[in-house]
């Protein structure tokens, strides 16, 4: 089976945080069925790194109820 070669993004507040990070997705569209816009990043280390600080950033600033 083919390892996926890009991450999907449904979230602005993500896509917001990865551009502030110096990460540029390579295509932005809506999803066929629900018309939620997403946006496809392509594969990195860069981007690893970049949803680990994410993932930090929110336990820090957003309390999960």
């Amino acid at each position: 089976m083919e390892e996926n070669k890009n991450f999907y993004c449904y979230s602005i507040q993500l896509k917001d945080f990865l551009s502030l990070q110096g990460i540029r997705y390579i295509a932005c569209s809506r999803h066929y069925k629900s018309g939620n816009r997403f946006w496809v990043y392509p594969n990195s280390t860069a981007l690893d790194d970049a949803l680990v600080k994410w993932d930090l950033y929110k336990k820090t600033f957003w309390k999960e109820k």
